[in-house]
């Protein structure tokens, strides 16, 4: 899962370009003046030597504005403060070929260093134990297949410095949820894997469970609501020194 500089490239030219042309009608009078500049530097010993340089100059400014793709500082996008980052990866076994993955995933998260990275198909059972998945400065959780067999299965990584509280929700299988208080707010991170063999009985089955899931995250956020407005009261009744 690298991500090569063209990629990269690519990304930013189609949405962060600086210098872009996409009329057709210039395109075609900038292409008109690119075979003119290179008619004239063709026979440049007959011009002055800053007539040259002008022209080269007018040569490239021309030539960089019809590819559209154009920035003065290619690479990964800066991350806002103050925000969180998540990844996610459909892995197909994170243990195959000798954990390949795995030394993918790190190489890859030591340029980014994403706050939680959330697998699935990790194709994980409980003869592979924590000690040989982990990534230095995060804790793991998983969730293996419910009959201890190497298929489907999820997991999260989160950075040992975030406030992170696992929920407990047998109702479903290969399931995580995950909750943090972040800048005054709560936050729930999850991943889930459903089988895409699963007859209709079990995909029902299935979207009654992942709506517990949702209705458990819409409770604790309510509880946690109504938490901080009475603390708020509370706050605006006493001294300047109480703290929330």
């Amino acid at each position: 899962m690298t991500v090569s500089l063209i990629q990269i490239r690519a990304v930013i030219g189609i949405f962060n370009c600086r210098v872009s042309v996409k009329s057709n009608q210039v395109n075609n009078l900038a292409k008109k003046l690119i075979s003119m500049f290179e008619m004239l530097l063709f026979c440049s010993h007959f011009i002055e030597s800053a007539f040259i340089y002008l022209l080269i100059f007018l040569y490239l400014f021309t030539f960089l504005s019809c590819h559209g793709d154009i920035e003065l500082n290619p690479g990964p996008r800066k991350e806002k403060k103050n925000s969180l980052s998540v990844c996610h990866w459909n892995l197909n076994s994170l243990s195959a070929h000798n954990f390949s993955k795995l030394t993918q995933l790190k190489a890859y998260n030591a340029i980014y260093k994403h706050d939680f990275i959330c697998l699935s198909e990790t194709f994980l059972d409980s003869s592979i134990p924590d000690n040989l998945l982990e990534i230095e400065g995060y804790r793991l959780v998983r969730s293996d297949h419910s009959n201890d067999i190497k298929r489907g299965g999820v997991c999260i990584y989160y950075k040992e410095s975030l406030p992170v509280r696992v929920i407990n929700i047998p109702f479903i299988k290969e399931a995580l949820l995950l909750e943090m208080n972040y800048n005054n707010k709560k936050v729930f991170i999850s991943v889930i894997y459903r089988s895409p063999s699963q007859t209709t009985d079990e995909f029902d089955s299935f979207l009654l469970n992942f709506e517990q899931i949702l209705n458990e995250a819409r409770r604790k956020y309510r509880r946690t609501k109504r938490a901080l407005e009475k603390s708020k009261k509370s706050w605006a009744s006493k001294d300047e020194d109480c703290i929330l």
